[in-house]
């Protein structure tokens, strides 16, 4: 761990960052500061092997531009012999007569205007005019050119104190020395051209004093450009180290070094973080150029050159951060647009219909269509392709349509191992589970149906013994106060418990369909008026306030009367065994365009901590304690109950609010 600090410390981080950027700084001053030196390194490295100024390319390129200024001289020989030269550098005639006969008439008229010539002039005349006025403006050209190069010839020579020459052309001598020609060859330090024509003759010698000075000279430069370049590679070398580290460790930090981290730079698309390194490198090298030229305070200068090369080492390292995460295409402008557009592309194949996708694959063929030839293979391989896409559609389509009607036999056959194929081989998977589970579970509603019945019927026998011995107990004389006790207790809980056995029979047959239902038209108002009358007795007992709300229009139902009463008989049951004492019960009838309701609403008198979902499971009770005398499955089979008359029973908790609400199809006469 403590290897893992080390490496990626910030400190050290810091230490590297900050040296490169001294030692680069300094490097650029001390190369800008040294132009000479720089010079011998960049321009002519060579320089620095050699011992003398003779030996070196500066001395070189002086010698060969003396010689080609001699070979100039001692071709024109002399001012005047240039002067009285008459050239001609082959006047193509054949041009010029075409010229005149394309433009005779007007060359002729503009000449006779001006009066240069006379109207009698023939075409042979006009011809020779022109001719000769050709040939003399090229002579005074050419005359003019070698003036200007003889005359920079001579002038290169009488510049140079420093040098003596001697320049001979056939009678013509070109010199600034009473020597003669034998003498200067001998001389020390002394060149000559090597010329094809014998009556030429050229040297030129260099005063021994010149050359010691310029050799004194050099020397100093190549001492200077070679600690120059010590310098410059010791720097180079630690520049590299820390920026090798830096490469290394950037974006790694020691509590989670297997993840590369991006500070707030790195948000920067990577084109512009490219443009700004762009130009971060050329005003490095725009402050070198202002630091050479001293046009600017050096101070500032240095202070931006500082400035621009942490610039470059930052916006260097954001695109290696980019780089090691693998982010450097994608984290571009280029890389999201071609992003977006693939996902586009993937969009509308992976989500869009099959319509879509052969409409993409006919576009994107057709395209291909237009290069010459391939429409051959790709027309075919387009109906090709539509047609199995559109054909494996319909199987789909048709097969989730037989699913959803509750066949869960059928099997969907879509050739390829395309996408469409896949949905295909999800629907089989999916359809095999749905049908396997439905006969489970079928069959398990099945067993737990004819165990209930069952059960319920053997034990309806003994039960009614109990009961029937229970009442014959109490109807005998039984001094004992205590077995008359104990007799009414029996007789009690065997009444509850066929209540129970009643209830589960009444749930088997409810949950399993076993229930005749006849449909009827029920006039739901009467049916609850009539039912409070008929709990009149109990309703005064329970010392509840009944707030009934009725309409004053009748409601009819399609439902079974008998059942539906049984469920809302079964809700006032609950009522008055489960209601807070002195609370007030709601019940209200009202209806909508297609369904008729039936809603009742009281006060729990104990806490109903139990979400509303769960009460009308089997054997679920509001009353956890389970103190009092409900069984559990009375909500049950008044759901069950509902659910075979086409209708809901739902149930909402609101706090101690407890309401229920009956839902059933609207008679429709028409039918």
């Amino acid at each position: 761990m403590a290897t893992k600090l080390k490496r990626y410390s910030s400190w050290l981080k810091a230490c590297a960052f900050i040296t490169a950027v001294a030692l680069s700084t300094v490097m650029v001053i001390k190369v800008v500061d040294a132009p000479d030196a720089a010079r011998l390194f960049f321009e002519e490295p060579r320089n620095l092997n050699v011992s003398h100024y003779t030996e070196s390319s500066e001395f070189e390129d002086d010698i060969n531009e003396l010689r080609f200024q001699m070979g100039i001289i001692a071709h024109l020989k002399s001012e005047e012999n240039i002067l009285k030269t008459e050239r001609n550098n082959g006047i193509d005639s054949d041009r010029i007569l075409e010229k005149v006969e394309e433009e005779k008439a007007s060359i002729k008229e503009s000449l006779l205007a001006t009066g240069v010539l006379e109207k009698d002039i023939t075409d042979e005349m006009l011809q020779a005019y022109l001719v000769s006025q050709e040939h003399e403006r090229n002579a005074n050209s050419t005359t003019q050119f070698d003036l200007q190069n003889f005359k920079n010839a001579e002038r290169a020579f009488q510049n140079r104190p420093e040098l003596t020459y001697y320049i001979k052309s056939g009678e013509t001598v070109f010199t600034n020395s009473s020597s003669d020609y034998e003498t200067l060859v001998n001389e020390k330090y002394s060149h000559h051209p090597n010329f094809s024509s014998n009556d030429a003759l050229a040297v030129v010698v260099f005063k021994e004093s010149y050359i010691d000075e310029k050799n004194k000279q050099f020397l100093i430069e190549v001492k200077t450009a070679k600690k120059l370049i010590e310098w410059v590679v010791f720097c180079g070398l630690i520049i590299l180290i820390c920026f090798a580290y830096l490469v290394y460790a950037t974006g790694r930090k020691s509590s989670d070094p297997m993840r590369i981290h991006h500070p707030f730079l790195d948000r920067m698309y990577n084109e512009i973080t490219a443009a700004l390194l762009f130009g971060s490198f050329w005003a490095v090298v725009g402050c070198a150029l202002i630091l050479y030229t001293k046009v600017f305070n050096r101070d500032i200068t240095i202070g931006l050159l500082a400035a621009s090369i942490v610039v470059f080492f930052s916006l260097t390292l954001v695109l290696v951060r980019h780089l090691k995460s693998k982010t450097l295409f994608t984290h571009s402008i280029i890389g999201k647009i071609i992003r977006k557009i693939i996902q586009a592309f993937k969009n509308i194949y992976s989500l869009g219909s099959p319509s879509t996708k052969i409409i993409s694959a006919i576009v994107v063929l057709g395209l291909l269509t237009m290069i010459p030839i391939v429409g051959v293979v790709t027309v075919p391989l387009a109906v090709f392709l539509a047609y199995r896409q559109l054909s494996n559609y319909i199987k789909i389509k048709n097969g989730i349509e037989v699913v959803r009607n509750g066949v869960y036999t059928e099997h969907i056959d879509v050739t390829g191992s395309g996408e469409l194929a896949a949905i295909a081989t999800n629907v089989n998977q999916i359809t095999a589970g749905l049908s396997s589970e439905v006969d489970r579970r079928l069959k398990s509603e099945r067993l737990k149906t004819e165990l209930i019945v069952n059960v319920s019927h053997d034990i309806r026998t003994p039960l009614t013994s109990l009961i029937t011995y229970a009442d014959l107990l109490q109807k005998e004389s039984i001094d004992n106060e205590n077995a008359q006790k104990y007799i009414g207790i029996i007789s009690q809980k065997a009444d509850r418990l066929k209540v129970l056995i009643d209830d589960l029979f009444d749930a088997a047959k409810a949950a399993s369909g076993n229930i005749a239902v006849n449909f009827e038209k029920v006039e739901l108002v009467s049916l609850v008026t009539q039912g409070l009358g008929e709990l009149d007795d109990k309703i005064t007992e329970s010392a509840l306030d009944f707030k009934v709300t009725l309409p004053e229009d009748k409601v009819f139902a399609k439902a079974d009367g008998r059942l539906l009463w049984r469920v809302v008989e079964n809700l006032l049951s609950n009522v008055f065994k489960y209601s807070l004492a002195h609370s007030r019960v709601y019940l209200s009838v009202f209806e909508d365009e297609n369904r008729a309701y039936v809603e009742i609403k009281n006060i729990s008198a104990t806490e109903l901590n139990i979400p509303s979902d769960e009460l009308t499971e089997r054997f679920k009770r509001g009353d956890q304690s389970r103190s009092s005398e409900g069984s559990g499955l009375g909500l049950d089979i008044a759901k069950s109950l509902m659910t075979c008359q086409n209708g809901t029973l739902n149930i909402k908790i609101d706090g101690d609010l407890f309401k229920a609400t009956i839902s059933v199809e609207k008679y429709n006469s028409a039918l």
